[in-house]
């Protein structure tokens, strides 16, 4: 059902990567030059990139929409370990793309945003939800149940 605690960590994990539109990765004190990154203004945010605006519109998407697969566990679970797979992308792919940039080499230091855990707590709230996923099924799957 809906007010399952997998569909709680499943509407945060998608808040998580929602929230990515309003928190940006890191931000400098000054735009550096050369930078496709920092060039244009001084934050690392989701539309710096198509690919991490791609990837984590689907992993909220797939989070969100897995909400309301109750009904079959197996596919509420398969969804969400899909949207798992996304966001551990989206986060491997925003460091990838840091550290192409040469920010570093720029004499700059970033300051790291809110944006760049929220894709971690999202990943580990999908990871509880597939967790509460599967004790539910084997729970529904056991003799001990009331009926």
């Amino acid at each position: 059902m809906i007010q399952r605690i997998q569909s709680i960590f499943l509407f945060i994990a998608s808040a998580c990567s929602f929230a990515l539109f309003g928190f940006p990765f890191a931000s400098v004190d000054k735009t550096i030059e050369n930078s496709a990154l920092f060039g244009n203004d001084t934050v690392y945010n989701l539309s710096d990139n198509m690919a991490l605006l791609i990837v984590y519109v689907l992993a909220g998407l797939l989070a969100f929409g897995a909400i309301f697969l109750f009904k079959n566990r197996n596919q509420q679970k398969s969804v969400a370990r899909v949207a798992a797979v996304f966001n551990l992308v989206g986060i491997a792919l925003a460091i990838v793309f840091f550290m192409q940039d040469n920010v570093m080499d720029s004499g700059v230091t970033p300051n790291d945003g809110l944006g760049l855990y929220t894709p971690i707590v999202g990943f580990v709230l999908i990871l509880l939800a597939v967790r509460a996923i599967g004790k539910d099924d084997a729970l529904v799957k056991s003799m001990d149940r009331l009926r």
